[in-house]
């Protein structure tokens, strides 16, 4: 069931205003009053009311210059305002709409109409509600990774630019860190992609935990990760990294057990890590720089299985 919709009554008449009120408790609606536009304006800045009832002659400011205001203001939410006044001709209600009034109910106000006119503002809200979650939600699809909600490759590549532009102009480094799940494929095909799945949520939700908000963490592609960890240095970024490792590989070593015991799975579970630093000084390519970091994170992984895991492996120019 939708949650009911907060209703701010303006009305600078105490008579008037407590009649409203009581019409719409009865109704179900959650009240709030105010005794003038000042008043309703700074309520509105303050909740996240939608729907308004606001009489047109106020003192400070009339009901039209509070919907001007309203029209103006930049609200990331739509509010919808009915004016209510004596005033009936044509042509004060053409003048009402075209300063943003969404709909216009004269005095004395009669309950089943002002009900009615309210259910057909709650329409409207919830119509612009579902358009804002279709938006975001297509927002997310484009920009985040289906299955992990990392952000994606498409992300990366735009933020990447933004802070290219930034650490140029302030001189500072920026890490990038590869990594890469060994023995990923064996899980899909011992275990099925469900487990596959559930190895790269683990591994995302790790990275997530471990890393600061201004770091970003993107899904690259596969069983591929790539952290970017701006204003760090490369002995920075190997600390990081050497503290993420032991972490994850203690989260992918408990996994590693259950699939052994569910399944009969049998490969270790780790993650192979190659770290390298893009310099403000230098004018590398960032494609140069994430090649030099997979190239590190393969080596790692050609070492573990030749003569066991080494350090995280980090290039320089």
């Amino acid at each position: 069931m939708a949650e009911q919709l907060r209703v701010l009554v303006v009305e600078d008449d105490p008579v008037s205003l407590k009649i409203l009120e009581r019409m719409l408790t009865k109704s179900g609606y959650e009240v709030e009053t105010a005794s003038d536009g000042q008043q309703a304006w700074d309520s509105l800045q303050r909740s996240g009311v939608q729907l308004v009832i606001s009489d047109w002659m106020m003192p400070r400011i009339s009901g039209l210059e509070l919907c001007q205001k309203i029209r103006s203001s930049g609200f990331s939410r739509y509010i919808y305002v009915i004016l209510v006044t004596s005033k009936d001709a044509k042509q004060n209600i053409i003048t009402a709409l075209n300063h943003g009034a969404d709909d216009y109910i004269t005095k004395p106000v009669e309950y089943a109409e002002l009900t009615a006119r309210l259910r057909v503002g709650e329409r409207v809200i919830r119509l612009e509600q579902e358009l804002q979650r279709e938006k975001e939600e297509a927002r997310l699809q484009a920009t985040h990774d289906a299955l992990t909600r990392l952000h994606n490759r498409r992300y990366f590549t735009e933020a990447v630019d933004f802070e290219l532009v930034r650490s140029k102009r302030y001189g500072h480094e920026i890490a990038f860190a590869m990594l890469d799940i060994d023995n990923f494929k064996a899980v899909n095909d011992t275990a099925g992609h469900n487990a596959g799945d559930i190895v790269l949520m683990l591994v995302a939700d790790m990275l997530m935990q471990g890393l600061r908000g201004s770091d970003l963490v993107v899904r690259y592609g596969g069983d591929e990760f790539l952290i970017m960890m701006v204003e760090t240095s490369g002995k920075d970024a190997e600390a990081v990294v050497a503290r993420l490792r032991k972490t994850v590989k203690a989260r992918l070593a408990e996994e590693q057990e259950r699939l052994a015991a569910s399944c009969g799975f049998s490969k270790e579970l780790d993650v192979s890590w190659g770290v390298a630093v893009w310099s403000s000084s230098q004018h590398e390519a960032i494609e140069h720089v994430l090649a030099r970091a997979d190239a590190a994170m393969y080596r790692e992984k050609r070492t573990k299985t030749g003569k066991g895991a080494g350090d995280v492996s980090l290039t320089r120019n």
